[in-house]
């Protein structure tokens, strides 16, 4: 009896060990990670400061500069055509044929473009220029009328001859013929007015070629106006129908002297032709 009571005793005892041991058992700690501090960088070392430049004198920069070494430009590339034509396996004396026919033709339409967009302009610059000359040398006409084939081109240098009228009855007043005749550099353009008497009105010169301030003296006002009132056959010289030439420049002088003479000649056929014609149809 009594020993199984000590054993019950025993395996109580054993069962309260148990139970405390169950409750005295911690628990596993959470590992911690610890960062090693990384060792700080070590310092950078001062720049070392630059040297103080030395100072040239005038004489050493002009050497420096002369001892550059200036490169010349970089020429410029190939235009597109001519790349393509290096493309291109043709023999060279065709190749050249080739492009100097095609720069001729690219040069000849630019030329022909030009002149079709200045034409006009050059056109009316010139009947501009024609007509206030036809104004000048047959004063108080406000129209002019041009006869076809009034003019012999051979043997003359006049080239054209137009009746000037006036007044609101459109009355007629003379001639102004145009003439051409060469001189020192070139032709010279000019207009001529002949009143119904056959003295010259007025000379007008439109275009000339001569040496500045030298053969344009002929085209100033103070020599064209030496014409006003002379006839046919005036020359230069010192006749009373003579004009003397600017000192000079003689061939320019002559050469308008001779246009001068050429349009009093053409007017005076011109008025001959018709007052014959007058009589002829007066007698019909």
């Amino acid at each position: 009896m009594s020993t199984d009571n000590s054993e019950q005793i025993t395996d109580n005892n054993e069962q309260r060990t148990t139970d405390n041991e169950a409750e005295v058992t911690p628990e596993p700690k959470e590992k911690v990670k610890v960062k090693t501090p990384k060792p700080p960088k070590p310092p950078k070392p001062p720049k070392p400061k630059p040297a103080p430049k030395e100072k040239k004198t005038v004489a050493e920069v002009e050497a420096a500069e002369r001892e550059k070494v200036v490169k010349p430009p970089k020429p410029p590339g190939d235009s597109p055509f001519v790349a393509a034509m290096k493309r291109i396996k043709i023999p060279a004396p065709v190749k050249t044929v080739v492009v100097l026919t095609l720069v001729t033709a690219l040069s000849a339409a630019m030329l022909a473009g030009t002149y079709n967009l200045t034409a006009d302009s050059i056109r009316e610059g010139r009947e501009k220029a024609l007509a206030d000359a036809l104004a000048a040398v047959m004063p108080g006409c406000d129209k002019f009328e041009l006869i076809d084939g009034a003019v012999d081109a051979e043997g003359t240098t006049a080239k054209a001859l137009y009746i000037a009228y006036s007044g609101a009855g459109r009355q007629k007043a003379g001639y102004a013929v145009t003439a051409a005749p060469n001189g020192y550099g070139g032709p010279i353009e000019m207009v001529v007015g002949v009143g119904t008497g056959g003295l010259v009105t007025g000379v007008s010169v439109t275009g000339m070629k001569e040496t500045p301030n030298l053969g344009t003296k002929a085209a100033a006002p103070g020599f064209l106006s030496r014409y006003t009132g002379k006839h046919a056959g005036v020359t230069v010289g010192r006749g009373p129908n003579d004009v003397d030439a600017i000192a000079g420049v003689t061939v320019t002088s002559r050469a308008v002297t001779l246009g001068v003479a050429d349009a009093l000649a053409a007017a005076a056929a011109h008025a001959a032709r018709a007052a014959s014609e007058e009589e002829y149809d007066y007698g019909q």
